[in-house]
């Protein structure tokens, strides 16, 4: 099952993957041959407003250019701040994967993304970062569930 759900999506800051990279861990491994690095315990990444983390993450770089993060756990967790209404957009998953160059997150097993009142729950979702968009699916009997609450009339 495949669902694009406009409400859940409004844009968030792209700049974000412009600004520095922080990381912090209990442990690191680098391997510069193969543009990879390897975080264990507890681990956090900050970049701008955007927010993972998980109990291990592999950061992918290409001549010094991040290509991807992957953070895993129970849950992993990702957010970042909303360039139309300052609020946040948050995710959640077993895997989360970053991909900054083309401002898109994938999450993969118990996957759920939530913003303003809205949430879109399923075992797959990628989410445009840029466009807000959202794709969800469902895997064996578990369907993708949305919830859309209606704008307050204040």
């Amino acid at each position: 099952m495949l669902l694009w759900a406009p409400a859940i999506g409004l844009a968030v800051p792209v700049v974000d993957a412009e600004q520095p990279m922080h990381i912090r861990a209990q442990a690191a491994e680098f391997d510069h041959s193969n543009g990879r690095a390897i975080y264990l315990g507890g681990v956090e990444v900050r970049q701008g407003t955007l927010q993972v983390t998980g109990e291990r993450m592999t950061v992918h770089y290409l001549d010094a250019r991040l290509v991807r993060v992957t953070a895993s756990g129970e849950p992993a967790r990702y957010q970042q701040g909303s360039a139309t209404d300052g609020g946040l957009v948050r995710a959640s998953a077993l895997l989360i994967t970053y991909h900054p160059g083309k401002a898109r997150i994938e999450l993969a097993g118990e996957a759920r993304l939530a913003q303003a009142k809205n949430d879109v729950a399923g075992e797959i979702i990628h989410y445009d970062i840029a466009s807000g968009t959202v794709d969800a699916e469902a895997t064996g009997q578990r369907p993708v569930r949305v919830i859309l609450r209606p704008a307050s009339s204040d």
